[in-house]
């Protein structure tokens, strides 16, 4: 899209851009500050945009903005998660266990009471820790009452607080959380995607991206990875790594990229 017929508006999560199109946000205060930065990079000339747009990239790569936060989240939410999963296994194995052997009788109540009693435990829980969040959980009251009777809502008591607590960081910042193998799944993943995007700003994700692994000590042709090669196939997609039967074709699921084929053994 041109950026003189963008037309950046929020509404709630989903944030309007003009012309039809429209992308859903995780939270309605991300896509206010989605806005708000898409404006200004509207008003700005090609080369003050691409500046702040590296600066914007460098900052979203740094792993302080993930760590402290996933840290002070993990503490809030221990007990909500570990309640939920007691839920869980209380609802789908302990009380349907005992009605199939049991059937309809008393030993079917007192399970169905404990699970009622701890539903009101999770939603204690719940409301001490969303007091102490800000900004204000909203509809914090009605989401309480939910998880008091809707076992369901109880074992997604967790998500609610993470949820209202957003904060904005690339999934490559994660590297101090992730074990190494997840994290250079997810660092071929994203230098494919850039290395072999069709949208204008490609080249500038590959140079925010090298910046980010050379300060990681990791050349990014380390990460240009064939994947493992199934039988049939013919040729792949260097972008989603998929894999086909014709050779002379195009990866329609990222955009019309030329497949690859399978370098000589």
């Amino acid at each position: 899209m041109p950026w003189d017929s963008l037309a950046p508006a929020a509404e709630g999560p989903k944030l309007h851009l003009g012309a039809g199109l429209a992308v859903r946000l995780g939270d309605a205060r991300l896509a206010k500050e989605w806005e708000k930065r898409l404006t200004a990079w509207r008003g700005m000339s090609e080369q003050a945009r691409e500046k702040d747009f590296l600066k914007f990239a460098r900052r979203s790569l740094e792993a302080k903005n993930a760590t402290p936060t996933a840290a002070r989240l993990t503490a809030q939410t221990r007990m909500l998660r570990w309640q939920g999963g007691v839920v869980f296994l209380w609802t789908f194995g302990v009380v349907t266990g005992v009605y199939r052997w049991f059937g309809d009788g008393l030993e079917v109540l007192a399970a169905g009471g404990a699970l009622f009693l701890m539903l009101w435990l999770q939603a204690i829980v719940f409301w001490r820790v969303a007091r102490r969040v800000e900004p204000r959980l909203p509809h914090r009251f009605w989401k309480t009452l939910a998880m008091a009777f809707l076992p369901q809502q109880a074992m997604r008591a967790a998500d609610q607080i993470c949820r209202a607590q957003p904060f904005l960081c690339h999934p490559l910042a994660a590297h101090e959380l992730l074990d190494a193998e997840t994290w250079r799944s997810l660092a071929v993943r994203f230098w494919n995607q850039a290395r072999h995007g069709h949208a204008k700003s490609a080249e500038l994700q590959r140079r925010a991206l090298e910046a980010f692994f050379s300060q990681r000590g990791i050349a990014p042709s380390e990460l240009e990875e064939v994947p493992k090669r199934e039988e049939g196939s013919a040729a792949f997609c260097p972008r989603c790594l998929a894999q086909f039967r014709q050779a002379d074709g195009v990866c329609q699921d990222c955009g019309g990229v030329a497949l690859k084929e399978w370098p000589a053994a």
